[in-house]
């Protein structure tokens, strides 16, 4: 289960990839320790994450439904997405390859829907609530080390406004926008921990802007 938290509008300098990167590997590494997981466990089993055919896992496949693992390596996941503010629904599916080896370099590629209703908005006139659709892909990159690993991406979004309630309630607006974000997971037979930054790049979908943290211990 996922929990999304909605990034507040901040006057102040924005944090650089760097910090958030720290911030995050330091949150994950602090779950890590205190996980009741025996170090012997690990070092018995170092790729235990992986299914019974021992396929590697990308650094950035978490908690998401396994859709399908083809033959070649690739493995293909789903998952849907709540925000706790009620705004946005949606569904993420994710495709990426990674090598057998422990450490390695992995490859992938995400797409993303997103659906935002009554979200409201503010300009330097006016006040409105809008109705918010977009869909995007990006790239994505990671490196695992034995359950440790890290990644990034960067893609394009493509949205559409509908205002609900203002001066211009019917007036639909659209654009396209860049999307990044930055993200950790740890991976051990035991349990998944998982912690991602996403930042859009528009105003229109300020609210899209979350820190997802996600944690899973199977019974």
């Amino acid at each position: 289960m996922m929990t999304a938290c909605r990034l507040p509008s901040l006057p102040a300098r924005r944090p650089t990839s760097h910090t958030l990167l720290a911030g995050l590997l330091a949150a994950l590494t602090l779950v890590a320790f205190s996980a009741p997981v025996l170090a012997s466990e690990d070092a018995a089993d170092p790729l235990a994450d992986n299914d019974a055919s021992h396929s590697a896992t990308p650094a950035f496949s978490g908690m998401g439904q396994e859709i399908v693992r083809l033959d070649s390596g690739v493995l293909v996941q789903g998952d849907k997405v709540h925000t706790p503010d009620g705004y946005t629904s949606g569904f993420r599916l994710t495709a990426g390859m990674a090598p057998q080896q422990e450490t390695g370099w992995d490859l992938g590629a995400e797409l993303r829907y997103r659906q935002s209703d009554d979200v409201p908005m503010s300009s330097s006139d006016s006040q409105h609530v809008q109705d918010v659709t977009s869909l995007g892909g990006s790239l994505v990159a990671g490196f695992r080390v034995g359950h440790f690993g890290v990644y990034g991406k960067t893609g394009m979004a493509q949205w559409v406004s509908d205002p609900v309630t203002g001066r211009n309630t019917f007036d639909s607006t659209s654009g396209s926008t860049r999307v990044q974000g930055l993200g950790a997971r740890w991976m051990t037979r035991s349990w998944i921990g998982q912690v991602e930054f996403e930042e859009v790049n528009d105003p229109e979908l300020e609210h899209l802007n979350m820190i997802t943290a996600s944690f899973h211990l199977p019974f």
